[in-house]
């Protein structure tokens, strides 16, 4: 057994729970759907990376192969979790297809497996993988406008990824053109080069989603902080105005006493604003 291979997958592992970690902190502090969505991406991932590490530390033969099409089946559903939470920063998904989509992902492996065995079903997760990868890529390029909008500077990080899963893909191919059915995913494949070479451009996927998912908020939250400085600097500007407007005209002395009560109402009904908007900005 490749002493690479085992470590690799242990870090894979381990970038799958730090990007976990990460979500978890953001779901935590803001409560958005989207990092829910991503929670269980990560988690779903971990799991992936768990039961591939347990099929081929267990002995029993049923149980390795189960537990290896968990694998497949973790990683395709737990990438796609994590593209949508992307995609939800510039559309909007429903999650009736959301559930349909990770329910296909699930049970045709399944189906797959008790048909054709567990080569195809490993497969066509694998590869199911890649296809969602890039299905956010095209519709980056469809949904150009928003998408620009919201990614802002952090496209550079997308753009890496997209480059790394390429060339990923470009070695799987590679590899199953040789005749090697489950590229280097299979414990017993014993070219050191070439499970590191995947493996390698694996764990450059998940540390550069990471880095792109930590980039985007960071971005979004900064201009969503300007635009609240700008809404709640013009806002208080219009008022004080008012307020001051008022306090001249009843200092001036030139208006009867009716008006002036009513002018002294403004102050105090915009005064009042004033409170409530220094209330809101305090609990931003």
């Amino acid at each position: 057994m490749s002493f690479i291979f085992i470590f690799s997958v242990t870090i894979l592992t381990i970038v799958r729970l730090i990007g976990l970690g990460v979500g978890l902190d953001f779901f935590f502090g803001t409560r958005r759907q989207r990092f829910l969505v991503q929670v269980l991406g990560w988690f779903t991932s971990s799991l992936a990376g768990f039961c591939h590490l347990l099929s081929f530390l267990i002995e029993d033969l049923l149980l390795k192969e189960l537990f290896f099409l968990l694998f497949g089946v973790f990683t395709s559903v737990g990438v796609f979790l994590i593209t949508l939470s992307i995609m939800l920063y510039f559309k909007e998904a429903t999650r009736k297809i959301a559930i349909l989509i990770c329910g296909g992902l699930t049970c045709l492996p399944i189906l797959l497996y008790l048909i054709f065995g567990l080569d195809i079903a490993v497969n066509f997760s694998l590869y199911s993988t890649y296809l969602i990868i890039a299905g956010i890529y095209l519709l980056g390029v469809i949904e150009k406008t928003a998408f620009k909008r919201e990614v802002g500077a952090s496209i550079k990080w997308f753009y890496a990824i997209i480059i790394v899963g390429i060339v990923q893909v470009l070695v799987i191919l590679f590899l199953t053109s040789q005749g090697y059915n489950l590229g280097v995913y299979d414990a017993h494949f014993q070219d050191d080069f070439l499970i590191l070479v995947n493996n390698a451009m694996s764990i450059g996927l998940l540390a550069l989603t990471v880095v792109l998912l930590i980039h985007l908020e960071t971005s979004r939250s900064e201009r969503y902080s300007y635009r609240l400085k700008d809404k709640y600097s013009h806002d208080l500007g219009n008022i004080i105005q008012v307020i001051i407007g008022g306090m001249q005209l009843v200092e001036s002395k030139q208006i009867a006493d009716a008006e002036k009560r009513d002018t002294l109402l403004l102050i105090n009904q915009k005064c009042a604003e004033v409170a409530e908007l220094i209330h809101e900005i305090r609990n931003l």
